[in-house]
């Protein structure tokens, strides 16, 4: 009995209980994030806050799930998935674990951004009970033998993570402070400077004046703001300032000092610092949205969110590289020519400009005939996957674990309250670029379930921009009619009516659709594109 009293028992459901050690964490900071319990599985979300955390966690929350047997995987997986997807939305920045039994059912393609822990058998030779988390290289697992008369296997996870002020190095940076007295101070410097004696010695020579004036103006900035050069640390958050790195460490003397009435004092104080600094520095972004200046705001979106594209691009000159840029850019062309000029170099080829013009799928003699072929350009860019069966399923798993990794950056720059304007702004450039990468292509013929799943992801990006984006369906029509409206007007394309691939109609001009014998002809995308034509003359 002297063992169990060092734990805090949390049990809500008759499968489902967590045991926290009082020694790790005060049973103070625990409170229940999430609790559900119907016939499908049974869920506990724990929230915790330890005594000790790495700063790039801002608490910890451990779900305990268990799925029956007899429970339907989909409804299963997709409550789970729905809890996890809430909780991710309400704390961005928590470390989260998901444990427990889960029989015959596995979250890998559900939570692409999570990383299961449990390398070994937990009953008999199956591995059914898991361990999934949203840190990677957290855990090391080990088996034990089975407590008491129970059928499984007990894991021992040895934590193994290195936090991020270990991992990665200090860096420096060049700063000046400026301030209300420095400006009025460099103000005053310039009225009473003799600009005429500085622009004389050099008559009409502009360059000689340029690079006078230049260095002037700067020796006074160093004279009365100096460069300061500070380290950053990379665990620290982006709007961490001086003023609340100074009660961070007024904060960690006192509890050093044992002094809990001062901690609790200097506690407040740093939320109202904290809350502060997080406006200022969202004010700092929106103002530079509105200056227009997007490579500053694209640069403290990505401080913000850690989004890292990793997009192999080669380096100067590379072909690979080239070619991504040509795939980009001939999205919008409309004049090119349907075919690259004789001679050209591999660096230069212009990609046809249709939208059915996929690289022809390259098989080797030893490959496996229902191995899904790909197109790619580089090894890290975007793919489109389709299978010997003309089946879009691979290429919507891909999209999909692409579309639900993304969306963790864009739940992490939600929780800064950015104005919604830049939260559209990053949905559209990182998580729609993604999900609905060469729609016209595939949206049309996507099986129910498989588009049902990546409008999932594009509601669950709604809610957490606050407002509502175009569907599935919506984005691929669209990019369909402006695809076919290109074609139509660009005489050099292949489909063009003058060679005789499109015929138009003597009496209403609207396009005449191809004849379809299978229904996998009549999804494709010419004749749906033509028939969304049709419904706009």
């Amino acid at each position: 009995m002297e063992y169990w009293t060092q734990y805090t028992i949390i049990e809500e459901f008759e499968g489902v209980a967590v045991l926290v050690n009082n020694r790790w964490c005060n049973p103070a900071h625990i409170t229940i994030k999430e609790r559900i319990c119907d016939p499908n599985m049974e869920l506990c979300a724990v929230g915790l806050r330890p005594y000790y955390l790495p700063r790039e966690f801002s608490q910890v929350i451990m779900v305990a799930v268990y799925v029956p047997p007899s429970a339907n995987p989909t409804s299963a997986i997709d409550a789970i998935h729905s809890a996890i997807a809430q909780l991710q939305t309400q704390h961005p920045s928590a470390f989260i674990a998901i444990s427990g039994d889960f029989n015959h059912i596995t979250m890998d393609t559900t939570l692409p951004t999570f990383t299961q822990y449990v390398s070994c058998p937990t009953r008999e030779e199956r591995t059914i009970d898991l361990l999934y988390a949203n840190a990677k290289e957290a855990y090391s697992s080990s088996p034990l033998p089975p407590l008491g008369r129970s059928d499984h296997n007990l894991i021992h996870l040895e934590p193994c993570y290195v936090p991020v002020v270990k991992s990665q190095p200090v860096t420096t940076k060049t700063v000046r402070r400026w301030s209300e007295e420095a400006y009025e101070t460099l103000r005053g410097c310039f009225e009473v400077t003799d600009w005429q004696a500085l622009c004389e010695p050099h008559g009409e020579d502009i360059n000689g004046l340029t690079v006078c004036v230049t260095d002037y103006i700067n020796f006074c900035v160093d004279t009365i703001v100096p460069p300061e050069t500070v380290l950053c640390y990379p665990n620290n958050k982006p709007w961490v300032t001086k003023e609340v790195k100074t009660i961070l460490n007024d904060k960690r003397r006192a509890f050093t000092a044992g002094n809990r009435e001062e901690v609790r004092t200097i506690q407040r104080e740093l939320k109202v610092k904290i809350k502060e600094a997080k406006q200022k520095y969202r004010r700092k972004l929106e103002w530079k949205l509105q200056q227009n200046n997007m490579r500053e705001v694209w640069s403290g979106m990505r401080t913000i969110t850690g989004f890292r594209p990793t997009s192999n691009r080669g380096v100067g000159g590379s072909v690979d590289g080239a070619n991504e840029i040509n795939l980009f850019f001939n999205r919008f062309d409309s004049v090119t020519p349907a075919h690259p000029p004789m001679g050209s170099s591999p660096a230069c080829l212009q990609l046809a400009p249709t939208p059915l013009s996929l690289p022809p799928p390259s098989y080797s003699p030893s490959s496996s005939t229902d191995g899904p072929p790909h197109t790619s350009s580089s090894p890290g860019s975007q793919r489109v996957y389709l299978d010997n069966k003309l089946d879009w399923t691979k290429n919507t798993d891909a999209l999909y674990r692409k579309g639900q990794s993304r969306l963790y950056f864009l739940r992490r720059l939600r929780s800064f309250n950015i104005c919604r304007t830049m939260l559209r702004m990053f949905y559209e450039s990182v998580v729609a670029s993604a999900i609905l990468y060469a729609v016209a292509c595939w949206g049309s013929r996507l099986k129910v379930r498989d588009a049902n799943r990546l409008n999932k992801v594009i509601r669950k990006a709604s809610h957490v921009v606050g407002e509502e984006l175009d569907s599935l369906t919506a984005v691929s029509e669209r990019r369909m009619l402006s695809r076919i409206r290109s074609i139509l007007d660009n005489s050099l394309h292949p489909l063009h009516p003058l060679h005789g691939v499109l015929t138009r109609s003597t009496f209403s001009k609207r396009l005449i659709p191809p004849r379809c014998t299978t229904e996998r002809h009549r999804k494709s995308f010419l004749p749906v594109a033509i028939k969304l034509y049709n419904c706009t003359v």
